[in-house]
């Protein structure tokens, strides 16, 4: 058996359910998931799983599996520190580090031998790949869309749509725990800058929708003579529908990601065939695995 652990905002998430469920297919071995401690550990205050929005098979393992209870740290610090010692096929506690391409290589060449607890964010496409066609089934949303998500969806399939994410905060998940990226430098407006007007050499009557977890900084910062509009309705107060941005990013056509799985994810999942995306090259989270080849980096 596979348990793999759910944490971080919607775009890891994504991450985490997509690499777990490609690793239990490559060895057809039994998956379940945390969906306890991944929350109860999160500096940023994100909550649960919201992976219920989508048409994905959530199987919960026990809370001793889960390493919920009493001893449960304990014994996660000793499996994992014990598990580093020996061959990943071995490992009953496989923790991502920074040889993160290693260990995909690694886990999907070798099939445990005993059951094996997956944690970290697995921010590859290569870890799902061979099931590209049952993920995208999954990563449907089921959760209604309102009214007014609906009445905007059509009118970005309507437009030569562009979407540009920004991201400058940590938390977002949480709009009552906003924080500035103050240990990664976010990007700034050269990036954007350069993006945009790749986009406007290879796209006919753009359109761009701007997605923002700092909509005012950006909307001081953005200069174009092209139609843009700002999409800040799915913010509020409490929890915010940040599955239904998703939603709407799916639905444009072309897309300016951020440093960020979320956008990541946005673009990813768009089904146009033709599609342009613009990734950053600079960027905490950049490396050779997290980049689709055919996507256009800056």
């Amino acid at each position: 058996m596979i348990v793999a652990r759910i944490k971080g905002g919607l775009g890891n998430q994504l991450f985490i359910y997509a690499a777990a469920r490609g690793i239990s297919s490559k060895h057809n071995i039994p998956l379940k998931f945390d969906t306890i401690s991944g929350s109860i550990r999160d500096y940023y205050q994100r909550g649960k799983s919201v992976l219920h929005h989508f048409n994905v098979n959530i199987e919960t393992c026990s809370h001793y599996d889960s390493y919920i209870g009493h001893f449960g740290r304990f014994r996660r610090v000793i499996n994992r520190n014990i598990s580093n010692c020996f061959p990943m096929k071995y490992r009953i506690y496989i923790n991502e580090s920074k040889e993160s391409g290693k260990i995909m290589d690694e886990i999907l060449k070798n099939k445990p031998i005993f059951d094996v607890y997956l944690d970290g964010y697995w921010q590859s496409e290569k870890y799902f790949k061979h099931i590209e066609t049952e993920i995208r089934k999954e990563m449907i949303i089921t959760t209604q869309h309102d009214a007014e998500n609906i009445v905007l969806a059509e009118t970005i399939r309507n437009e030569n749509a562009i979407c540009v994410h920004v991201r400058r905060l940590h938390g977002v998940g949480n709009v009552e725990n906003q924080q500035p990226l103050t240990t990664i430098q976010s990007l700034g407006m050269k990036y954007y800058n350069c993006a945009i007007n790749y986009m406007i050499k290879n796209v006919k009557n753009p359109v761009f929708f701007f997605f923002a977890d700092c909509p005012q900084w950006l909307q001081d910062n953005i200069n174009i003579s092209y139609p843009g509009v700002f999409v800040t309705h799915n913010t509020v107060s409490g929890e915010a529908k940040n599955y239904e941005d998703l939603w709407l990013m799916t639905q444009c056509k072309h897309f300016i990601i951020a440093d960020s799985t979320f956008s990541w994810w946005g673009a990813w999942l768009c089904e146009n065939t033709e599609k342009i995306v613009c990734a950053p090259r600079q960027g905490y989270r950049f490396n050779q695995n997290w980049i689709p080849e055919d996507w256009h980096v800056i």
